[in-house]
């Protein structure tokens, strides 16, 4: 039998309403003291504390995120879905750069971790992101060049070190190109 990694949601709003069932946050409010029986309980209070542990769950996420991902370079691999298509997306940056570079127009996001690798949904009214979050290493720098052309098939010459030389080739190739 095939093994499946185990999802483990780090956050989640697509379903406030499954994170946060009203019988749970019922006995929240009667633990915490937000009301003193449960008559007093109304579907807008229910809705309102639903949202207010939202909003906090997200804050206590974004700190350890910040915190886990200081002086971090990642990148966000995947794909962008939109109205006319889904384009595959590889960017480097800072994580909370492209976090809301990714989140642009999104509603609802969803970040979890499979055996350690994190991933990144997101939806909008045209469609949804997918993306992994990869952290760059200073290994992976030096790594990552062999890998595009091993596995992409790229040119070995665009992705090494621009040296002087190097420089002068490559604009007075781009200046042939321009004037063929």
């Amino acid at each position: 039998m095939k093994k499946m990694a185990k999802e483990r949601t780090i956050y989640d709003n697509y379903n406030p309403w499954d994170t946060y069932p009203d019988d749970v946050l019922k006995e929240m409010a009667l633990e915490c003291e937000w009301v003193e029986n449960e008559s007093e309980i109304t579907e807008v209070s229910l809705c309102e504390w639903r949202f207010a542990e939202m909003e906090e769950d997200w804050n206590n996420e974004k700190e350890m995120l910040s915190d886990f991902f200081e002086d971090k370079i990642v990148e966000f691999i995947g794909s962008v879905g939109l109205w006319h298509g889904t384009y595959k997306v590889k960017e480097r940056d800072e994580f909370w750069k492209l976090f809301n570079k990714a989140m642009t127009d999104c509603d609802f996001f969803k970040i979890y971790d499979e055996n350690g690798h994190m991933y990144l949904t997101c939806s909008h009214h045209d469609g949804t992101n997918h993306f992994e979050i990869k952290v760059v290493t200073e290994k992976g720098y030096t790594v990552l060049p062999r890998f595009a052309e091993k596995v992409y098939g790229c040119k070995a010459r665009e992705y090494e070190p621009i040296t002087k030389g190097r420089l002068i080739d490559m604009l007075n190739n781009q200046a042939k190109s321009n004037y063929a």
